[in-house]
């Protein structure tokens, strides 16, 4: 399966996001799943993608070609993707994901999450889970996203296959439990 990540290109003040990044990227090798990400050898990207590599693992990299300078693009990945633009970025991201996993991150992941979590509820692409690794991290965005259910402003089936997991073992365990098929 391939499992989009969001995350961070910079490591964060918690050694936590470097561990868990290395971990995941560990676990998706393990599991049989390629990883999909944004293509950086920096921060978190760096380290869920070397731990990949370094499991012989297959990473799928989606990188904004001259947008970044001091994040160099992974070059080793199993395939990398340049795109022109940071939408085209994304739009690539979304389009190879079987399934996402959001771990720790800035703006850019949020942007990221938002996107998919918009597109899924107007239509525009396929409903897929969606895993939050980090309950400390994320407990503030999904308590807003409880009083927005409460508000009756989002869409549930798409609030149905959001997930927040402590773990990284937990995030590979969701996405065991669950069946889903590749749809592009």
């Amino acid at each position: 399966m391939n499992v989009t990540v969001f995350l961070s290109a910079r490591d964060g003040k918690n050694p936590i996001h470097r561990t868990r990044s290395q971990h995941l990227g560990e676990l998706l090798t393990q599991s049989g799943h390629r990883l999909v990400y944004g293509g950086s050898q920096e921060g978190c990207m760096g380290v869920v993608s070397d731990a990949v590599l370094k499991n012989n693992g297959e990473v799928i990299a989606v990188y904004p070609d001259g947008i970044l300078p001091l994040e160099p693009p992974r070059q080793d990945a199993t395939e990398l993707y340049m795109a022109k633009t940071m939408d085209e970025r994304k739009r690539k991201l979304i389009d190879l994901g079987e399934a996402f996993i959001i771990l720790p991150g800035g703006f850019g992941t949020m942007e990221e999450a938002f996107q998919l979590l918009t597109e899924m509820s107007i239509g525009q692409t396929s409903i897929r889970p969606v895993i939050f690794i980090g309950k400390d991290f994320y407990r503030s965005l999904f308590e807003m996203i409880k009083v927005q259910i409460e508000e009756e402003m989002l869409s549930l089936e798409v609030v149905e296959v959001m997930h927040l997991v402590e773990t990284t073992d937990e995030a590979i365990k969701l996405l065991g439990d669950l069946k889903y098929e590749q749809l592009v």
